[in-house]
């Protein structure tokens, strides 16, 4: 069935139905993407960006979380907009959870 990805909103097709013909079938996913994608809410996502999931994931759980505004990273944790910290990927992801707050890069 034709899906839209739900983070880079690029259209594939997703046959859940007849797996070993789905575009994801030989991808490696490791166990911090599949702890990930077990609490999130999306739907299927396309390759490309399940291999970008599957690197962010692997290496925030190798990182520890900061708990501090000294220990973030900017670029890596956050960037600034209109003088406004916005969480990135790997930091939301990281932190684990979705806060309801509409994050824009909300991974969840």
């Amino acid at each position: 069935m034709k899906t839209e990805c739900p983070s880079c909103h690029k259209s594939f097709e997703c046959q859940p139905e007849n797996i070993s013909n789905c575009q994801c079938v030989d991808l490696v996913i490791g166990p911090a993407l599949r702890a990930h994608l077990a609490k999130s809410k999306k739907s299927c996502y396309c390759a490309a960006c399940l291999r970008e999931l599957n690197t962010i994931c692997e290496q925030a759980a190798r990182e520890p979380l900061p708990q501090k505004a000294h220990e973030f990273v900017e670029g890596k944790h956050f960037y600034k907009e209109n003088g406004l910290w916005i969480f990135s990927k790997y930091y939301l992801i990281q932190r684990g959870y979705c806060c309801g707050n509409g994050c824009k890069h909300c991974p969840y």
